[in-house]
């Protein structure tokens, strides 16, 4: 007698969770578009006034016009723009960057027209933000499902943090995709290229100079020589674009000039926070302290890890 066939295995209906959870990105994303989509794409060239980037437009612009690069930025945007803004001396009296921010913005002060420059910073830089987030979630093997992504989307245009950033046309988009290939090339034992790449964005802007700490404490010596070497030939070529002069009125002049920055409310760094705190507990003197504080905790902080991954790494 013959057995009668096996019947083919039932799949299992999806769950509620499998069903729920891809809808509600969604309509999470769906919202972000709807509430913040106009806003967010408005900021990619402001029409209400300037912003940061107007501080690498003006230099950018000076040089075109043969004037240096650092001046008072009352001053620029009166030659540049016609416009005499009294606010710029106790708003922006300096463009604050290092004279390798200026190296870079060079292009983009070919235009006399602010907002199509901001405009074409922001659509250059800006998709390095989510590329760098792709380039990390790839290096980790991480897989994220469609509805993962959308929730992701969501968060960067309802946060406020990556909306400032495109609407001021800031550098940080630039600096973390150079931090993200340099964690990529540390993590697969490229030590020069990782330190050549941290070296360019320290160049740009100081903070990720950090980076230093972390490549010397897990004795990663080629890393931490092209980081160094990096920087300094970048801002050779800065030297010698702009002259003598750029640097030591950045040292002489913009420097000093950055204490209005750590009270003002737009700072969200930890040191800006610390600042206006000790300012509310009256004891105003004691922000630099308690921000250099912080600073050593991070500093010993990346420290310890990177003694840790090292000898983690020791046979």
């Amino acid at each position: 007698m013959t057995p009668a066939p096996l019947a083919a295995p039932v799949a299992a209906p999806p769950s509620a969770r499998s069903v729920l959870v891809p809808f509600a990105c969604a309509a999470l994303f769906a919202l972000a578009v709807v509430a913040f989509g106009p806003q967010f794409a408005r900021a990619f060239a402001p029409t209400d006034g300037y912003s940061d980037f107007v501080q690498e437009w003006l230099s950018a612009r000076s040089y075109w016009a043969g004037d240096p690069v650092y001046l008072p930025q009352r001053e620029a945007l009166r030659r540049r723009a016609g416009l005499d803004l009294p606010d710029f001396e106790t708003v922006m009296p300096w463009n604050a960057h290092p004279p390798v921010a200026v190296l870079l913005a060079l292009p983009f002060g070919l235009t006399s027209d602010y907002s199509a420059a901001h405009l074409t910073w922001n659509l250059l830089t800006f998709p390095l933000m989510p590329l760098a987030l792709v380039l990390v979630a790839r290096e980790l093997n991480l897989r994220v499902p469609w509805w993962g992504a959308l929730a992701g989307a969501a968060l960067l245009l309802s946060w406020n943090a990556v909306y400032s950033q495109v609407y001021q046309g800031q550098l940080n988009c630039a600096l973390v995709w150079f931090v993200a290939l340099a964690w990529v090339a540390d993590r697969r034992g490229a030590g020069a290229l990782a330190g050549a790449l941290a070296g360019a964005a320290a160049a740009t802007k100081l903070f990720p100079g950090l980076l230093l700490v972390y490549f010397v404490a897990g004795r990663k010596w080629r890393a931490a020589g092209a980081l160094v070497l990096t920087a300094g030939a970048l801002n050779l070529v800065a030297l010698a674009a702009f002259g003598p002069s750029a640097f030591e009125t950045y040292l002489r002049e913009v420097v000093p000039s950055l204490d209005v920055f750590r009270h003002s409310w737009l700072n969200v760094s930890l040191t800006g926070y610390l600042t206006r705190l000790s300012a509310a507990l009256g004891a105003p003197r004691g922000g630099p302290w308690l921000a250099l504080g912080a600073q050593l905790l991070v500093a010993a902080a990346v420290w310890r890890a990177a003694r840790r991954a090292h000898r983690s790494d020791e046979p």
